[in-house]
C-alpha cells in the first residue's frame, strides 16, 4: 500500500520516524478494510500553523483516504504532539470506515430482500 501513500507538509520537516509512523497507520488502515474493502490511495498533509509565541505550536494532520468509489477525509486534528496527532486523525478514519461499512453492509441487504420479494411476487 505504500506505493500510494502521499505524505506532504507545509511548515515540518517529516523526519524518517515520523514517516515510519504514518505508514504504520496507513498499514493498520488497509488491514481493518479487508480485502473487500480496498484502500486505493491515502493522502496526509502535516502543517504547524506558527501562532505567537505563548501559543504552543500544534502538529495539524489532514488526511484523505479512497476507499471503493468513497472519499473520507479527517481535518483539523491538533495537538503539540505529533504522534498523538496522527493517531487522533486514524482513529477518526477508522470510525468512518466502519460506518461506510456498516451502511453498504445495510443496503446490500435492504438491496437482497427487496429483490427477493419481487421474485416470489413474479
Amino acid at each position: 500500500m505504500s506505493q500510494n501513500v502521499q505524505i506532504d507538509s507545509s511548515g515540518p520537516s517529516i523526519t524518517d520516524a515520523m514517516r515510519a509512523t504514518i505508514l504504520a497507520q496507513v498499514d493498520k488502515l488497509q488491514k481493518s478494510t479487508g480485502p473487500s474493502h480496498g484502500l486505493h490511495s491515502c493522502h496526509v498533509h502535516v502543517s504547524q500553523p506558527t501562532g505567537g509565541s505563548a501559543l504552543p505550536h500544534l502538529y495539524n494532520i489532514r488526511l484523505r483516504i479512497t476507499i471503493d468509489d468513497k472519499e473520507l477525509v479527517a481535518n483539523d486534528h491538533e495537538h503539540p504532539d505529533f504522534y498523538v496527532a496522527v493517531r487522533h486523525a486514524f482513529e477518526v478514519l477508522h470510525r468512518q470506515i466502519r460506518a461506510f461499512r456498516e451502511t453498504r453492509s445495510a443496503n446490500l441487504t435492504r438491496d437482497k430482500t427487496i429483490s427477493s420479494h419481487l421474485d416470489t411476487e413474479a
